[in-house]
């Protein structure tokens, strides 16, 4: 597993980064934030680095089990929400 970037690796890694603050920042122009789209957002934002980094946020397993609780903590919010 590749545990170093070089610096085109890094300036690309901070370009995607700068690219989601934008759209967020667009986004959030357009329509105020509430908690659901916050969420989603943030969840989205996960999956963008993940795709990002060809997978390797993946191999982590202490993040993937943050992101599985995240995940099944917000969906149980948005149950109960519709009842």
């Amino acid at each position: 597993m590749k545990t170093r970037m070089n610096k085109e690796e890094v300036l690309a890694w901070m370009h995607g980064f700068e690219a989601s603050r934008k759209v967020e920042r667009a986004l959030a122009r357009k329509e105020p934030a509430n908690p659901a789209t916050s969420v989603a957002l943030g969840l989205s934002l996960t999956e963008f680095a993940r795709h990002c980094s060809a997978g390797e946020l993946g191999r982590d397993r202490a993040r993937d089990d943050d992101v599985r609780i995240v995940r099944e903590r917000w969906a149980k919010l948005r149950r109960a929400n519709k009842s």
